[in-house]
């Protein structure tokens, strides 16, 4: 039936193009290069791993386009501590006010003919599937009955 058939859950956020140098960047063979960080909600963090599929979109390029992630930071971090690791401009400093789980992925080849380095600083937003739930779930009241793999609580089960 229709009803009980699944449907992708997402989980959003922001993405920066940047430089970055670190011991990840450094593993993965991207150190000084573009690349994307993805700055995404902290309770999606047991969720998310390398390989997994970002979608994004970015103002000026027209369509929707995928990278895949790299690298999953496996700690939750404050809008400080990135501010200062990927040297941020006030711009995109303010796009990050709350913590946050990061996600690395390669920005080459870049999607437009412009070569990356015109992208450094720009903010786009960016999805990654982070499960799935039946369609049925979505409707009220009915649907807390076949929420079993819905998407977590955003507050701790101790926190009510």
């Amino acid at each position: 039936m229709l009803w009980f058939a699944k449907i992708p859950v997402y989980a959003s956020g922001t993405a920066v193009v940047t430089r970055w140098q670190s011991q990840i960047s450094q593993t993965e063979g991207i150190d000084k290069v573009p690349v994307l960080v993805v700055f995404l909600p902290p309770q999606y963090l047991s969720r998310l791993r390398p390989q997994q599929e970002l979608f994004l979109k970015f103002a000026g390029i027209g369509d929707r386009f995928s990278r895949t992630i790299l690298a999953v930071d496996t700690e939750i971090r404050s809008p400080d501590s990135i501010q200062k690791q990927f040297a941020l401009s006030p711009g995109a400093a303010q796009a990050i006010a709350q913590p946050v789980v990061v996600a690395i992925a390669r920005w080459d080849p870049a999607p437009t003919q412009l070569p990356a380095s015109v992208y450094l600083g720009s903010l786009g937003h960016a999805e990654v599937e982070i499960g799935s739930q039946r369609a049925i779930s979505l409707l009220p009241i009915v649907g807390q009955l076949f929420a079993e793999d819905a998407l977590p609580q955003s507050l701790p089960q101790n926190f009510k």
